[in-house]
């Protein structure tokens, strides 16, 4: 930078913010604004004078006004590229710009506050912990998958006996609240589980009972029922017993496994559900690590942040919000909400979202961690194995929506939590009231 041409003066004003005053010498600033009379003068037109052909003197009468508007906004960001780039600031954003006026035959002065990332070694990463991975699977863990999954094609057969729990009853249903009528239903049905949001009461007038038996009874409900037509009421039921059906689940042979998956036979399918529930327990256990990294490192270095990537991570977690409400079918007028409000309540989140973002990327250059194309390509090859479709599909999905950027962030925090792992002592979590029954393999690097 030419600093010649103008003065600059940084001042730090805390980690996150730079007040940059710039001086820039009026010799410069007329030039400035001589050439623009000029360039306008070739094009303007003007009432009594072919297009480009007005006098220099009139063009500066009738234009002196915009022109000097144009400076005044044109100019400190013009010098603010320039100071930004030369004086190597990593600027986030811009704030505010006061003065910046100008004033014939004087220097041009303005004075911008710069918010810029801070610079910070990442502490804490000698003493991280973090708990055991359990990824161990059972057999009762197995044989609980298989039983759902035989209650999901468990069918219901008529029988002539009396009602007990886990049946099907096929009933015509009324309840009254004195004379008044107030639900009634014809042919429905209703499983007897051992509990019902109807009482207690009712799950066992109807236990025992054969169909075509008739049934009048009445159930007292406590003030705080979970009703509310039924709160505080004594309700009449009049029910007519249609069938009483039996649940039937599906012996576990080769002909259910194939039913219920690409599967040959029932070990085949055993060993599916032992790698699924394995691979679901190393994710959650992940998981759980990266949690308790999360909160080691965000302790170990209360960095200031810049406000205004605080302000855009709560406009995020407010958009992520409405988008995620109006999926599931709620609709709403924005207008009407209370925005900043809402925002507000993001502002703690979104300030440690920020605060790790920062720390992630700064643990990233130091451990010169990239994202490359190998790595981005495995990853939609990947998603698309699992989704069954093509790389091609998953990389067009990606770029049609903008959102290559947010692939890559991802990916990189990956990484960084891989080489963080690493790092981590792994110790086994104490139980409440209990001691650490002592170092795990890992901390002592003993092999069995």
């Amino acid at each position: 930078m030419n600093e010649a041409r103008y003065q600059v003066e940084v001042e730090e004003v805390s980690p996150v913010l730079r007040k940059v005053s710039v001086q820039v010498p009026k010799e410069e600033v007329e030039k400035r604004l001589e050439d623009s009379f000029r360039k306008l003068q070739k094009r303007a037109k003007v009432p009594g004078f072919r297009p480009g052909k007005a006098p220099l003197s009139v063009i500066k009468t009738r234009f002196r006004k915009s022109v000097i508007e144009d400076l005044e906004e044109d100019l400190p960001a013009e010098k603010m590229r320039e100071v930004i780039r030369e004086k190597g600031l990593k600027a986030v954003a811009i704030t505010k710009v006061e003065d910046g006026k100008y004033r014939e035959g004087e220097d041009f002065r303005f004075c911008a506050h710069v918010e810029v990332l801070p610079e910070f070694e990442v502490k804490g990463l000698d003493s991280l912990e973090v708990p055991p991975v359990e990824a161990d699977v059972t057999d009762e863990e197995v044989e609980a998958v298989i039983q759902r999954l035989r209650e999901s094609q468990a069918v219901y057969k008529p029988v002539d006996r009396e009602s007990r729990q886990g049946d099907l009853l096929e009933i015509s249903f009324r309840s009254y609240d004195g004379e008044k009528l107030l639900h009634e239903a014809e042919n429905t049905s209703y499983e007897l589980l051992g509990k019902s949001a109807l009482g207690e009461e009712f799950e066992k007038e109807l236990t025992g009972r054969k169909a075509g038996e008739e049934l009048s009874f009445q159930v007292s409900y406590p003030d705080d029922h979970e009703i509310a037509d039924v709160k505080g009421k004594t309700i009449r039921y009049e029910i007519s017993i249609k069938s009483v059906k039996e649940k039937v689940l599906p012996e576990v042979d080769d002909e259910f496994a194939k039913s219920v998956g690409p599967f040959e036979s029932v070990d085949e399918m055993k060993e599916r559900i032992r790698e699924d529930l394995k691979k679901e327990k190393e994710r959650l256990g992940r998981q759980k690590q990266e949690g308790k990294v999360v909160e080691q490192l965000l302790q170990a270095n209360p960095i200031e942040v810049p406000s205004s990537l605080v302000e855009e991570e709560m406009n995020r977690l407010l958009y992520d919000t409405y988008r995620r409400l109006w999926d599931q079918g709620m609709r709403f007028d924005i207008s009407q909400l209370d925005t900043a409000k809402i925002r507000e309540k993001y502002r703690e989140d979104a300030e440690k979202n920020v605060r790790l973002s920062l720390v992630l990327n700064r643990l990233a250059q130091e451990e010169g961690i990239e994202v490359t194309d190998d790595d981005i390509k495995s990853e939609m090859e990947r998603m698309g194995k699992e989704a069954g479709v093509s790389e091609e599909d998953v990389r067009r999905y990606y770029e049609e929506e903008n959102r290559m950027e947010s692939l890559k962030n991802r990916l990189l925090e990956r990484k960084v939590f891989d080489v963080l792992l690493k790092k981590a002592k792994v110790v086994a979590e104490k139980e409440e009231g209990k001691e650490s029954e002592g170092p795990s393999e890992r901390e002592t690097g003993k092999d069995e």
